[in-house]
């Protein structure tokens, strides 16, 4: 038997991911074992591997269950965001950097990341850039950055914020920038951070990053 099996392992929950042991921490629904059984791979050797009887104890352990904490995947995967996204489509993989001293998510353009968001007057605010490399030994041609909404019918809006960064070609685009802006939601609504290629689409160096975003509610949405 395997060592390991002395010490004692879980079976409500039963976890094997780490995406398992989040969902845990996060007070979310965990597969539990309901039967146990003991076999033995090798052929003709039962006997001689397993004994006839074999103690089973279960104890119950309720000092060992974590209260739940909705940040864990914000602390783990997103350190550099206070509000996360639900979901982050990226054609390169994403990866943490540190650019002028602070924790930064690389999101090679293009990219979505995605936040649900509910109704309500909400600011919104965050840091974005370029990392100095693509510009210093790569050949980005610019990436595009910007704020998307949905409208009443589900089509996306034209973006409520929109900037375009060449840092090869112009120095108050090199380095970190800033953004503000505020958002009626007049109902939940996905909105979308996102990242294109530049004036070339060219996705050649174009190491996109975002940082200390966060979704601020202020009120409710102003009746009309």
């Amino acid at each position: 038997m395997p060592s390991i099996l002395s010490q004692g392992v879980f079976v409500r929950p039963f976890l094997l991911s780490n995406a398992e042991w989040m969902a845990w921490f996060e007070g979310g629904a965990c597969a539990r074992v309901k039967r146990l059984r003991f076999t033995c791979e090798e052929e003709d050797a039962p006997g001689r591997l397993l004994e006839d009887a074999i103690d089973v104890r279960i104890v119950r352990a309720d000092d060992l269950v974590p209260r739940p904490v909705t940040d864990v995947e914000r602390v783990a995967r997103y350190p550099m965001f206070t509000t996360a996204p639900v979901r982050l489509s990226t054609r390169f993989p994403w990866y943490p950097a540190e650019v002028a001293g602070e924790s930064v998510l690389v999101v090679h353009a293009p990219s979505d990341m995605t936040f649900d968001v509910r109704p309500g007057r909400w600011k919104v605010t965050g840091t974005f850039g370029i990392l100095d490399g693509a510009w210093e030994t790569g050949v980005t041609d610019g990436v595009n950055f910007a704020v998307v909404l949905l409208d009443e019918r589900g089509k996306e809006q034209a973006p409520v914020f929109k900037r375009l960064l060449q840092p090869v070609g112009v120095e108050r685009d090199r380095g970190p920038q800033t953004f503000e802006l505020e958002l009626d939601v007049p109902r939940r609504m996905p909105v979308y951070l996102r990242t294109r290629p530049g004036p070339m689409a060219d996705t050649n160096s174009d190491w996109a990053w975002w940082s200390k975003l966060e979704f601020r509610r202020l009120g409710d949405v102003a009746p009309r």
